[in-house]
């Protein structure tokens, strides 16, 4: 900061150098640039579908950081085969993702166990002890495949982004910018769309 100061001093005003410039070049601590984008809001997509090899439309909020609804996303999630995307042309964007044979092991005997439980019933005077042996038991005997097309050493599946509602109208271009939770360093975009109360992005 004092530098800055000093050299501004040392500048006469008929100087070749403009003081402007280095702000502009980023020498400035206190410049704050503007950025390119306004962040409309966040919405999260969940690709749960994918462990059941179907495809799927989910409408989603946009919502702000202030918890504000600022509009509507429908994004197709749907699994594709080796082929489909090594023929596909424009642009490909990939990311490694690992879906963990435990994880979901896990997931489906927490979710099966919680099932039975709920819909117990309680009488005065009866023992429950074997009615809870017997749920035990049926759970133990119940065993959870690991899908099959999850077996692959690489599993692809597409994401579509096929339309954002109710955006106001003082954003003149619209685009998503999407990562997955695990990798926040790699973020994917699509192109930017005129956004017009006529038709949506």
């Amino acid at each position: 900061m004092r530098e800055m100061y000093q050299t501004e001093g040392e500048l006469s005003p008929g100087s070749p150098e403009d003081p402007m410039m280095d702000a502009l070049m980023g020498t400035d601590p206190f410049y704050d640039r503007f950025p390119w984008f306004r962040m409309i809001g966040r919405a999260f997509v969940y690709l749960n579908n994918l462990v059941h090899n179907v495809p799927l439309i989910h409408k989603v909020v946009i919502v702000n950081e202030k918890g504000e609804v600022k509009g509507h996303l429908r994004v197709t999630i749907e699994p594709v085969s080796n082929e489909v995307t090594q023929q596909s042309k424009g642009v490909q964007q990939s990311v490694k993702c690992q879906f963990r044979k435990e994880d979901f092991l896990k997931r489906v005997r927490q979710s099966e166990g919680n099932l039975d439980v709920s819909n117990e019933r309680f009488v005065e005077g009866i023992n429950g002890k074997d009615d809870e042996l017997q749920q035990k038991e049926s759970i133990e005997d119940f065993t959870a495949q690991y899908p099959e097309h999850m077996k692959a050493p690489e599993f692809c599946f597409r994401i579509t982004v096929i339309e954002a509602t109710d955006i106001s109208e003082q954003y003149a271009d619209v685009f998503c910018q999407f990562n997955f939770l695990h990798r926040h360093d790699e973020a994917f975009s699509t192109e930017p769309m005129k956004n017009s109360p006529k038709c949506p992005p």
